[in-house]
């Protein structure tokens, strides 16, 4: 999964192509760092497993860039899309993340917050 480096990188490529549009949807875990403490790192990897598997089902493998901090993710859409469409990418996305918390049966509570902007 690209990082923070690429992130910066595609969106120079990308202004200096003279394109037009695109969007940010931005994702992270609230409260890892407690169920990491509570349940270990094991447990908090498989969350953050269970997250990349959903993002890899909604979006395009090269535009999700996985930040410093390890529990917030950023989709680059690099097609021109309304703030609207932004968020039904966003919306899809966290209700592919729930219905596979659900099936995975997380014994942790956490919440998956997220923004868009375009």
């Amino acid at each position: 999964m690209k990082n923070r480096n690429d992130l910066i990188a595609d969106c120079s490529n990308f202004i200096e192509s003279g394109s037009e549009g695109g969007a940010f949807v931005f994702i992270g875990v609230d409260r890892l760092r407690s169920i990491n403490a509570r349940l270990g790192y094991e447990y908090g990897n498989m969350v953050l497993k269970t997250l990349e598997a959903s993002m890899l089902e909604i979006a395009d493998p090269d535009s999700i860039y996985k930040m410093n901090s390890g529990d917030t993710y950023i989709i680059f859409i690099k097609d021109k899309v309304s703030s609207e469409e932004a968020k039904q990418v966003y919306y899809a996305l966290r209700e592919k993340i729930e219905e596979k918390c659900r099936q995975q049966n997380f014994a942790s509570n956490f919440t998956i917050s997220g923004g868009v902007t375009t």
